[in-house]
């Protein structure tokens, strides 16, 4: 795992040309006064990151979208109970489905 590259905000102030280098290749932490304040990063980073966080934010509903709508099914009976009632109803569905 690679550290991160940080820069007080006095290093972006007086060598900014650091610092955007620096971001060409990863994104750059800039503290003040010792903590971390803002993040600096290539157009491209942030699109991916922002792309990444859109992909995850989508796959979370789903899940909670089919946990639901599980619970629902199961709230309203609309399940089978145990090994063999699951195999029963396989076995049935693929009949009536010829």
């Amino acid at each position: 795992m690679t550290l991160p590259t940080i820069f007080s905000s006095t290093a972006l102030r007086n060598d900014q040309t650091a610092v955007r280098r620096a971001a060409d290749s990863a994104p750059v932490y800039v503290t003040e006064s010792g903590g971390q304040s803002y993040v600096f990063c290539t157009e491209s980073d942030y699109e991916k990151i922002m792309s990444d966080e859109e992909e995850q934010a989508l796959y979370h509903a789903r899940v909670a979208r089919l946990v639901s709508r599980g619970r629902n099914n199961i709230a309203s009976g609309n399940c089978v109970k145990g090994l063999d009632a699951a195999r029963e109803y396989v076995r049935q569905a693929r009949q009536s489905n010829g």
